[in-house]
């Protein structure tokens, strides 16, 4: 009896861990196809956001804008982060899915997304469309 009911708890182990292996590896084969995949809607303009966001702040630590020179940084920004964002989609250097059994959007996008962006912008390629996005905003 105690024999079977090992035996049971054993083979129903072993189910659930070849079960949780497969779906695992289908969540990593998800997350890696999705380099190769339209971005949706949201991420685009979540990243956008963010771009602008960061564009913004960068200049306003530097000084103290007027009123006037807001609407135009608020301009800039807008045009430059829309080339930056197309740019980085066009060239599918970061995947637009993560992982959820592994970790959560926020790590994912500090272990994965953060470092392909900063070495797409160190990149020749990077540097150069930084400064083809901010001749078309200027």
């Amino acid at each position: 009896m105690l024999g079977k009911i090992i035996g049971l708890t054993l083979g129903f182990t072993l189910i659930i861990g070849v079960k949780m292996g497969i779906r695992y590896h289908k969540a990593e084969n998800d997350v890696s196809q999705s380099k190769t995949d339209a971005w949706p809607v949201s991420f685009k303009n979540n990243f956008k956001k963010s771009c602008e966001t960061e564009f913004k702040s960068s200049i306003k630590k530097r000084r103290t804008p007027t009123q006037n020179q807001l609407k135009k940084i608020d301009a800039i920004s807008e045009s430059y982060c829309l080339c930056i964002t197309n740019g980085i989609e066009a060239r599918k250097i970061i995947p637009t899915k993560f992982n959820p059994m592994k970790e959560n959007e926020k790590q994912f996008a500090k272990r994965v997304i953060a470092p392909a962006i900063n070495n797409f912008i160190k990149s020749k390629s990077g540097k150069k469309t930084i400064k083809i996005c901010m001749d078309r905003a200027i």
